[in-house]
């Protein structure tokens, strides 16, 4: 029942998303922190074997890549074409701007 750890995948999602959205190097470096010292403490707590969170890493993995696959970089549609770019950076659409389906 401990394969995989979604202790550990949890954690490593977590990690991954902070790092790729915190703005400051420092942000990013606590942010993959988290899974790494949640890796030693599932381990050392014997909750479970490194086989385990290497399981969840490949969960996430996954969900990662599906997401990918399904909604493409970054998955942030905005009507206007403008895919990716984060709300604060979008240009806003005016009556003479067609509506794209990017």
């Amino acid at each position: 029942a401990a394969m995989p750890s979604l202790h550990f995948g949890w954690s490593l999602w977590c990690g991954v998303v902070v790092a790729v959205l915190a703005p400051r190097w420092w942000m990013k470096a606590l942010g993959l922190l988290h899974p790494l010292l949640t890796v030693t403490a599932i381990v050392a707590t014997a909750n479970h074997w490194v086989l385990d969170a290497a399981g969840g890493a490949l969960v996430v993995g996954g969900g990662f890549a599906l997401g990918y696959a399904l909604i493409g970089p970054r998955g942030i549609a905005t009507g206007t074409g403008e895919v990716g770019r984060p709300p604060a950076q979008r240009t806003p659409r005016t009556e003479e701007q067609p509506v794209t389906s990017g």
